[in-house]
């Protein structure tokens, strides 16, 4: 790319992720002369080890009940302008389809992150749109209502750019080896544009010292399971771990989870104990409890529950107390999480930019015009399945179209 100090641009676009990547080629088809700034040394690293390198890169059902925010309806006009069809049509025209797996999360056939990621520097490229990577920004100023001026350098070499706008799309603190940083933050420090508060999501969670043991002993168990709290539920697998638990439905009860709180996982969604119980007592008395359970959930499972429940006592003899105290255990099982696994394992930063700062109808700052949030850093976050990706390539369309 040219070398000129003081090279000037209609827009200078602050990390090259879903967001930015989106942002840049979207104005690149307006005629929009852009930039696109990154701290690492590659574009979309994020995308491509998303979905464990096949990248869940929409989801069928997107609505803004898929999102935490603390104005929930602020995304309702991004959505109406960036469809999940935009999505889909976009990149099946640059060859790659999507196939959908569960729950409306969709694929590309290829299972194969580094596709979608290849169709934004493909385009790039064509369109002659230039990215500086390994770009470490020192400063960005307004000079006037018309400028701004970003500075930074390369490998140690001084770097400075005039752009009339300002794109930050440079994602939330999740997966700081990924260059994900807090830079959104201290842009709106600076700016005097207001933040919520910002937490890890979509994060596994992990159980006190004083329990762990339990956990420990069934460290790679997978179930498929309700968990729930007051105001949420999901039925997906939870996964124990050595440490705690993961999993799709533990990640997305994470996002809901207040620190102090508890959360009932239903072991067996499709089956109430009670009645299950009730009716093998009749038809089969002399069945063990152990034997019973070990039909619906693996063996070590029910082990570890040995302390806790007469597994070995049979059906007919089982008490209403115990009957009760099954039912309680298995489809209300109590967790009390010690905490999470934090930025560095969470897929998501719940919290942002002040959607109240910025206009739903552009996603730019409202007491500076020409400067825009969108994806991660702005206070929407996505469920697990392809929601925040669809929030990313909607916000990136959105703002492409008025900078």
């Amino acid at each position: 790319m040219a070398q000129n100090k003081m090279e000037s641009f209609d827009a200078i676009i602050l990390g090259a992720g879903a967001c930015g990547l989106m942002c840049a080629v979207q104005a690149g088809y307006l005629g929009k002369r852009v930039l696109l700034l990154e701290k690492g040394p590659d574009a979309g690293a994020k995308i491509k080890i998303s979905g464990g390198g096949r990248c869940n890169y929409t989801n069928l059902e997107v609505s803004t009940e898929n999102f935490i925010s603390e104005n929930p309806h602020f995304a309702n006009s991004t959505f109406s302008q960036w469809t999940v069809d935009d999505t889909l049509n976009f990149f099946e025209q640059f060859g790659i389809k999507g196939q959908e797996k569960t729950l409306g999360q969709i694929f590309p056939v290829s299972n194969k992150a580094t596709d979608i990621v290849n169709v934004f520097t493909a385009q790039l490229a064509e369109m002659q749109i230039p990215i500086q990577y390994q770009f470490e920004m020192q400063s960005i100023a307004k000079l006037n209502d018309q400028h701004f001026e970003i500075k930074g350098t390369v490998n140690g070499k001084q770097q400075q750019f005039l752009g009339r706008n300002v794109v930050v799309a440079t994602g939330g603190f999740p997966i700081p080896k990924m260059g994900a940083t807090g830079m959104a933050f201290d842009i709106a420090k600076q700016f005097d544009i207001k933040t919520t508060k910002h937490a890890p999501a979509l994060v596994p969670l992990v159980i006190g010292l004083q329990d762990r043991s339990w956990y420990e002993k069934l460290s790679g168990i997978s179930v498929f399971a309700k968990v729930s709290n007051e105001r949420i539920s999901f039925e997906e697998n939870i996964l124990f771990t050595h440490w705690g638990l993961s999993g799709p439905a533990i990640l997305q009860i994470s996002s809901y989870w207040k620190g102090a709180e508890s959360f009932e996982i239903d072991l067996l969604p499709n089956v109430n104990l009670k009645t299950l119980i009730s009716k093998e007592r009749n038809e089969q008395g002399g069945k063990l409890l152990s034997t019973l359970l070990q039909f619906y959930l693996p063996k070590k499972l029910v082990d570890a529950f040995a302390e806790e429940l007469p597994l070995d006592i049979k059906l007919a003899s089982l008490s209403n107390d115990s009957v009760n105290k099954i039912h309680q255990t298995i489809n209300h099982f109590l967790v009390k999480p010690a905490g999470d696994k934090g930025y560095e394992k969470a897929e998501v930063m719940r919290g942002g930019i002040d959607t109240n700062e910025l206009s739903s109808k552009t996603l730019a700052s409202k007491l500076h015009p020409n400067l825009f949030f969108g994806g991660e850093c702005v206070d929407v976050t996505g469920w697990l399945g392809g929601y925040n990706f669809q929030w990313a390539w909607a916000s990136g369309y959105v703002i492409a179209q008025n900078i």
